[in-house]
């Protein structure tokens, strides 16, 4: 079974996050993993994402050391996918509108991709 690694790059999002985190944590299918890439926020923010990161080992979050915008925080994360893992792009206002929303997901990629793969 394929993984799932979902980057979310942040900017003293810390309010915004917790609708992200919570929608996560609901989900059917926990085969997944999400990587926050921050530049530059201030205090609370990197507690709050510290906070999380310790309670959950599926959440960690790296620091962006150049300001290359949200697209290099993209690419930052990229460097932490691994073999057999799909990437998703979540912005820190997203969240998962279903409690299946991974599963169904992993569903479609199944029946399309992976249709005819050996």
């Amino acid at each position: 079974m394929f993984k799932i690694l979902i980057i979310v790059p942040t900017k003293d999002s810390w309010l915004k996050l917790p609708s992200l985190i919570n929608s996560l944590e609901q989900q059917s299918d926990g085969n997944f993993r999400v990587i926050f890439v921050d530049y530059n926020s201030c205090e609370k923010h990197y507690k709050y994402l510290n906070d999380v990161c310790n309670a959950n080992e599926k959440y960690k979050y790296v620091i962006q050391h150049e300001n290359t915008g949200i697209f290099g925080a993209m690419n930052e994360g990229l460097n932490y996918a691994e073999d057999n893992e799909w990437v998703l792009f979540w912005g820190s206002d997203d969240f998962a509108s279903s409690k299946n929303t991974i599963s169904e997901l992993r569903n479609f990629i199944n029946k399309k991709i992976y249709k005819d793969i050996d």
